[in-house]
């Protein structure tokens, strides 16, 4: 409860709606994919999910200001961003 989650290669936004029904206080997303940012938004607005999302990578997020972050992408691209 009242974390901040980012979640990156959020596709659909299933995560986030998962982490605000944990109790997350501040839910951020990412994909650099077009359409999965707006499915991600129209699954978050049907959910009620108060979260951002963004196309674009983990690089456009602020350092150091979550708690949490997701990424169920592929481990070359996990072992590539970190």
């Amino acid at each position: 409860p009242d974390v901040a989650v980012l979640d990156v290669g959020t596709g659909t936004g299933l995560l986030l709606t998962a982490a605000h029904r944990l109790g997350a206080k501040e839910l951020v997303g990412c994909d650099t994919d077009a359409e999965a940012v707006e499915a991600a938004e129209e699954l978050l607005a049907l959910d009620g999910t108060p979260a951002c999302v963004y196309l674009g990578s983990v690089d456009r997020a602020e350092s150091g200001r979550y708690d949490v972050v997701l990424a169920n992408i592929l481990a070359p691209v996990n072992q590539e961003l970190a």
